[in-house]
């Protein structure tokens, strides 16, 4: 998979070295997706990234990244979007491979072709969709990550929280109605019930 990273690298072009410390944090955004079974919805992978404040320019570090992403087998992945500070300044995306058989993507990665974003801050990476296929729970997580800051030094990675997603069985029309005639009556209700006397 660094293959992947060297060629996007390579790709994308070298960006001017501001240097710095950085540590990162990936992160999920919901945190916990809910859909029903039969519809789609997105997950953001962002980042997090806390910068040593000693750099000249403001604009730094992050250059470039890869990771793969895990899902349960209950989900189909559908696609893989550029997002954020990447897409808007322009860089070299690789989708990653999307494997619905082994519950994985493998390969998703980028590199600037101009200024990194600044060195503190959150901006999403990649927007994922995902189709709902059955009933259950379960963590959508990164692995094999690569970070790179604008000298094409490793990132310190921070722990991630990996999100949790919930499907539930579509309801039913009748089961729908059936909850907003009782929801009415029970309008009705409080609106029909004697309130205290006022004299």
């Amino acid at each position: 998979m660094k293959n992947v990273l060297k060629l996007v690298l390579l790709v994308g072009g070298a960006v001017p070295a501001w240097g710095g410390t950085l540590s990162a944090t990936l992160f999920f955004d919901p945190a916990n997706p809910f859909a029903y079974v039969g519809t789609t919805f997105n997950v953001n992978v962002g980042v997090t990234l806390t910068g040593d404040g000693n750099q000249p320019n403001p604009n730094g570090d992050l250059t470039a990244y890869q990771f793969d992403l895990a899902f349960p087998s209950f989900l189909t992945a559908i696609s893989v979007t550029d997002a954020g500070y990447f897409a808007a300044t322009g860089d070299s995306f690789v989708s990653g491979s999307i494997d619905n058989t082994n519950d994985v993507i493998s390969g998703i990665a980028n590199a600037l072709n101009g200024t990194p974003p600044p060195d503190s801050g959150t901006d999403t990476l990649v927007t994922v969709q995902f189709l709902a296929n059955a009933i259950g729970t379960g963590p959508v997580s990164t692995a094999n990550e690569t970070l790179l800051d604008s000298n094409f030094n490793s990132i310190a990675l921070n722990p991630e929280t990996p999100a949790t997603v919930t499907t539930s069985p579509t309801p039913e029309p009748g089961t729908v109605w059936m909850v907003l005639l009782l929801l009415c009556a029970g309008a009705i209700t409080r609106r029909l019930k004697p309130g205290p006397w006022r004299g």
